[in-house]
């Protein structure tokens, strides 16, 4: 395995080397005919785009800016220019070069594009929205278009929306895993807010799709495991969850999903074994301790969980829910004098807090009836 491992990176090696050389050459040749012909502003775009490559970004700017001295109508030069002010955070600079390009070219793709990215970036999610959709106009074939026009209406929560340009990208890319996935989200929220079953179908159907295209995706696991829960699919749920955790161990929300389906099942055993295996993987995981405690006191093991809720507050010692449960299991075993403790560094962490200050009066009025039936 090494050794294959060893060749490959020896190939790609070779391959930028090549790479390199020819840039090199690229480089020298424009050179030579800008001596020969110094106005030549498309070897100097080209030479932009070179520089670019090598990652000389003076140079490049230098040569953008000579071909637009030139031919101020010359757009790619406008775009390239954009480009590199937009990677240096320079926005309100790249925006105006890119509006300068689309006055000389208002049809074109590429520069309402990424104009819709520019004002993403700046923030302007509705601006972003309105170049995009300009770009779908022209072509309603621009299958990337299509896709960021999806998530940029569920960014501001307009599912329906969402949901039509995500349709009309896999129409273009009926196998693609990002469409399917996002396809799947829209519908999943969609069901799951109008408690629409159907929808809740679509989303499953869309996502075992995804998982055909990737099946070691463990997000899509996730998701899907999440959509069988709420067709109250059980045993599908809990495989899928199942599976994520056997090839994404360290990912701990879906040691708590899972728990969760277990608990409402009345699969107790299998919720504490589970709390326990996630404890093993990550020993300084504080929900796996404080959860396992709850779960211990509700199935009425009073030593066990005060055993997890005092490992639960060695991982964080100013955990008021950890303090206060530990109080409250103090209290049911009228164990006073510890629980007034929990409480009371509870209250000094979070001195506002009324329900603390109620359990810790209810504890100070019980120690006073003790010592007066003494």
């Amino acid at each position: 395995m090494q050794l294959n491992q060893y060749k490959i990176k020896l190939v790609n090696a070779e391959e930028i080397y090549h790479k390199t050389l020819l840039i090199e050459e690229q480089k020298e040749s424009y050179l030579k005919d800008l001596q020969v012909n110094p106005q030549d502003f498309i070897a100097l775009n080209e030479l932009g785009i070179l520089y670019i490559k090598m990652n000389k970004i003076k140079e490049a700017k230098e040569c953008f800016l000579k071909a637009l001295e030139i031919d101020p109508q010359f757009y790619f030069a406008h775009n390239n220019i954009a480009f590199l002010y937009s990677e240096n955070n320079m926005f309100e600079e790249a925006k105006k070069c890119y509006l300068n390009a689309l006055s000389i070219n208002p049809q074109d793709e590429y520069t309402l594009y990424n104009l819709s990215v520019l004002n993403y970036k700046m923030g302007l999610v509705e601006e972003a929205i309105e170049y995009l959709l300009r770009v779908v106009k022209i072509n309603p074939l621009n299958k990337d278009s299509l896709f960021n026009l999806g998530m940029l209406y569920q960014e501001i929560d307009k599912q329906e929306e969402a949901l039509k340009y995500y349709l009309d990208a896999l129409k273009i890319s009926p196998n693609d895993f990002d469409v399917l996935s996002k396809l799947s989200d829209v519908l999943y929220i969609l069901g799951k807010l109008s408690s629409d079953l159907n929808m809740l179908e679509e989303a499953k159907q869309y996502r075992i799709k995804a998982l055909e295209i990737n099946p070691e995706d463990y997000l899509t696991l996730c998701s899907l495991g999440l959509i069988y829960e709420k067709l109250n699919q059980i045993e599908q749920a809990i495989e899928c969850q199942l599976k994520f955790i056997e090839i994404n161990p360290q990912f701990t929300p879906s040691y708590f999903s899972l728990a969760q389906i277990y608990k409402k099942m009345d699969m107790l055993e299998e919720a504490i074994q589970l709390y326990q295996k996630l404890q093993q993987v990550n020993p300084q995981e504080f929900v796996a301790y404080h959860l396992l405690g709850k779960l211990y006191y509700e199935i009425n093991k009073i030593e066990e969980a005060k055993e997890q809720w005092l490992k639960a507050l060695q991982i964080d010692p100013l955990n008021i829910n950890a303090l206060c449960n530990l109080g409250m299991l103090y209290s049911t075993i009228n164990m006073l004098e510890e629980s007034e403790k929990c409480f009371l560094k509870a209250v000094m962490i979070n001195p506002t807090n009324n329900k603390v200050f109620d359990c810790l009066k209810d504890i100070k009025i019980r120690q006073k009836k003790q010592k007066n039936d003494v």
